[in-house]
């Protein structure tokens, strides 16, 4: 083959060594079926990198040209998918979402960062809502596996935000792809959780919740409470669990608190309270309202002087009692919320404007489209007895490869790498500090 190494000698290689290979199945000296020579076959004959073998054996997985199968290698695809147009899933956890979403801060604009990704590669997006299957009678798969049967078109899936009950949906759709090499390429995307084996890009939760700590500790803050979604939800977990690390580093006595209702606190010189919404039964802002009027009412050397409203509802919820109260913000309370949303009915409600985490939605989306479009992180799938060490599955791509990735997608944002199976990007989020958080008031002695 040295006529052929000379005609891939030059750049950009991997696409030389690409073109050659998609030659021979042209040629019909790889048919259909057909075993696809493995990574180190590519390297042996080729003499080319494994990074560009690698690279090479994505595009043409990608492309349709190849299937891969998990512990047995790389197959010529069925010539009807073979060269097939790229057809992305951006599926939303819920239908409410789908119905309403031009306007929905969160999804609109991961929306757009996905779309544009995938349009810049030259393939389609189509907008997708779980089918409403899921129980005991639709067997393995349950929604998930209607929704393939429905769209059979698909050849990429972005799973946006999903909720803990899809869990075992997200589960049986990386084995489908692990043991058949059937079904989408699949992200998920503000969401993770260590025993769904799929690869994932996420805002650092965790991160902000200790940013938040420290913020309102640096102002003076020892009686500080937070809100937050249910703890079996991904993001609610990592934001409640870093707030908490980082005020108990601080020397500050953490208490969670059930269904948002703390016991007596005494007069401690630092305690903080953890909220975290009920599974069902009540809405975000009912809680969050009846939560911090239980607070706010203890004795004003007792009740906190910052809350960390983590969500959009809760700060609604937090304002509600504010005012109902007649306290004032951020002289009697600091208040710290998550994401910035801009529009005129919610700009309305602040006075002072808030301090809240801004998460980058945009690019989080643009993220999760290149992360498929250039094939980082599949193929690297736990399961009960290992990972998979055969050389007919590409390894977790080099540091150079991870670092070339995270330039492309992620523009130079620091952005931490998690190299574990499955593999994941998690994207800064940015504090906002506007007027309403302040300095501690002080405490007033009992009369």
């Amino acid at each position: 083959m040295a006529g052929g190494w000379k005609r891939i000698k030059e750049e950009p290689v991997h696409r030389r060594l690409h073109d050659e290979l998609l030659a021979r199945i042209n040629r019909g000296e790889l048919r259909p079926g057909d075993r696809f020579p493995s990574e180190n076959e590519i390297i042996a004959t080729y003499g080319v990198s494994s990074t560009t073998a690698r690279r090479a054996l994505y595009d043409l997985t990608r492309e349709g040209f190849l299937i891969r199968v998990r512990g047995k290698g790389s197959f010529v695809a069925d010539q009807r998918q073979q060269g097939k147009r790229l057809m992305v899933g951006v599926l939303f956890p819920t239908r409410a979402v789908n119905d309403r979403l031009l306007d929905d801060y969160y999804f609109g604009r991961v929306l757009q960062g996905v779309h544009g990704a995938i349009q810049q590669a030259g393939g389609n997006t189509v907008l997708l809502t779980l089918p409403d299957v899921d129980g005991p009678e639709t067997g393995e798969g349950g929604s998930y596996a209607r929704l393939l049967a429905d769209h059979p078109e698909l050849t990429h899936l972005v799973v946006l935000a999903p909720f803990a009950p899809q869990k075992p949906g997200l589960i049986w759709l990386a084995r489908q792809r692990e043991e058949t090499g059937q079904g989408p390429l699949t992200v998920v995307a503000g969401a993770r959780w260590e025993d769904v084996p799929l690869p994932w890009v996420d805002t650092d939760n965790a991160g902000s919740g200790r940013e938040v700590a420290r913020h309102l500790v640096g102002l003076g803050h020892r009686r500080i409470a937070g809100l937050f979604g249910p703890e079996k939800e991904a993001n609610s977990r990592d934001r409640a669990s870093g707030f908490g690390q980082e005020l108990a580093a601080c020397g500050i006595q953490v208490k969670r608190v059930e269904s948002g209702v703390p016991g007596t606190t005494g007069r401690a010189s630092g305690r903080a309270w953890i909220a975290c919404q009920p599974d069902a039964g009540v809405w975000p802002d009912n809680f969050a309202e009846e939560t911090a009027k239980y607070w706010l009412t203890l004795p004003p050397g007792e009740r906190p002087t910052a809350i960390f409203a983590a969500g959009q509802s809760f700060v609604i919820g937090v304002l509600r009692a504010v005012r109902q109260l007649g306290l004032r913000i951020p002289a009697d309370l600091s208040l710290v919320g998550f994401d910035d949303a801009i529009s005129p009915h919610w700009l309305e409600l602040f006075d002072p404007p808030l301090t809240t985490v801004r998460q980058p939605l945009v690019t989080l989306g643009r993220a999760a489209g290149l992360v498929l479009g250039l094939g980082i992180g599949f193929d690297q799938v736990r399961d009960e007895g290992g990972f998979a060490a055969d050389s007919d599955v590409p390894d977790v791509p080099d540091v150079a490869d991870v670092a070339d990735v995270a330039r492309v997608i992620f523009e130079g944002m620091a952005v931490e790498v998690r190299r574990q199976r499955p593999m994941g990007w998690l994207l800064p989020n940015e504090l906002i500090v506007r007027g309403s958080t302040g300095p501690a008031p002080p405490v007033r002695p009992r009369r």
